[in-house]
């Protein structure tokens, strides 16, 4: 999606795991983004899922909400965030608690991608937000294709590049 962002150093100490996001100006900080910045980043994923804030959907029908968000990305954002996971009702039926979740769960994918990806972390900041969509699909899926350079895909057999590209899944 055409997000403007300013090529930066990757974050320092901020960004290390464990470290819990107390508010929003936060978690933007630790991304290097703006909110304006941020809102485009996240709809470019609402569009591209294609959900509502009341939705489940995906292989399944295991996948959450606007940002349709898994199990383990429910879990991920809330050790982010220092909040108890939220029961999949609580989380359907609180946009607000979806919005944070996001920004729990994309902060908790930029730190993994950071701590254990050489390719990702050699990156301007402005290529690691271009990609970090595509861990949408699978964090492992896009170490992976950083690593090897073979497009992955989900269990829809979707390509991690339809993320960035803006193409629907499902």
């Amino acid at each position: 999606f055409p997000v403007t962002i300013p090529k930066t150093k990757p974050p320092g100490p901020q960004g290390s795991p464990g470290v819990q996001i107390k508010d929003d100006a936060q978690g933007l900080a630790e991304l290097g983004l703006s909110q304006k910045e941020w809102d485009v980043y996240k709809q470019g994923i609402a569009d591209v899922e294609g959900a509502a804030y009341t939705q489940m959907g995906g292989a399944g029908g295991r996948f959450a909400g606007r940002y349709q968000m898994g199990d383990e990305a429910l879990t991920e954002a809330a050790k982010v965030l220092g909040i108890p996971k939220p029961s999949r009702q609580e989380f359907l039926n609180n946009p607000q608690l979806q919005e944070k979740m996001y920004m729990g769960y994309t902060i908790s994918n930029f730190r993994y991608m950071q701590s254990l990806s050489p390719e990702f972390k050699n990156m301007t900041r402005e290529q690691q937000l271009a990609v970090l969509p595509m861990a949408q699909l699978g964090i492992g899926n896009l170490a992976e294709q950083l690593r090897t350079g073979k497009i992955s895909k989900d269990a829809w057999g979707t390509p991690t590049a339809n993320i960035v590209t803006g193409k629907q899944i499902g």
